[in-house]
């Protein structure tokens, strides 16, 4: 059994199929936290899949995410857009604006695989992998809040909790911070910098 007891909280935005920086990153995050004496709590914030080219990977990564952790730490994981055009396409065939975005490169990561593969008038042959994978994303929660930040994917969500609360513009003191940046500006970000802020909106 782990001994820490605290959580350190990691949130990584727009992975955009990028298995490999994404798998860098995560140990990255596990240093530190151990370096730290505490457990890690990774929050997701959405923008999977498309534009890169292992965005079937990048899904089953998450999914077992947690086992592959192991107790005591945390994953929690919310939905973006690019998801939401991937639920739409695979689960109510509206195809239109996910081609558009990138939905063609993750269609291919599903193509790979010769056995079982499906064939859909719309969507091409694919993996039926797939549509677990949609699924499980159209089960995701748009947003999570703990006591000192809000997490989302985009700006909606965001703009709400502002109006509610009159967090922007609150001065430096507050040490408040917007956060959008993609996986690849936070693998060269310091971690110990970051985790000295105190109050966060993050927005992937």
């Amino acid at each position: 059994m782990n001994q820490f007891r605290t959580y350190t909280k990691f949130a990584i935005g727009d992975v955009h199929g990028s298995i490999k920086y994404l798998q860098a990153l995560i140990e990255k995050c596990l240093a530190y936290a151990e370096e730290q004496q505490t457990l890690p709590h990774f929050i997701f914030l959405g923008d999977y899949v498309d534009r890169g080219s292992r965005s079937r990977e990048v899904l089953s990564y998450l999914q077992h995410l947690p086992e592959i952790l192991g107790p005591g730490s945390k994953v929690t994981c919310l939905r973006g857009n690019h998801d939401q055009m991937l639920i739409d396409a695979v689960l109510h065939h509206d195809v239109n604006s996910w081609f558009f975005n990138g939905g063609e490169q993750t269609l291919n990561s599903y193509a790979r695989e010769p056995s079982n593969l499906r064939c859909d008038p719309l969507l091409g042959i694919y993996d039926p992998l797939l549509g677990a994978h949609a699924k499980w994303l159209d089960t995701l929660p748009l947003s999570f809040q703990d006591e000192y930040r809000f997490y989302c994917h985009g700006f909606a969500p965001a703009c709400r909790l502002i109006g509610k609360t009159h967090m922007i513009f609150c001065g430096s003191g507050m040490n408040f911070w917007i956060f959008n940046l993609g996986i690849q500006s936070l693998l060269c970000m310091d971690i110990a910098q970051l985790c000295q802020v105190q109050i966060f909106i993050l927005i992937g």
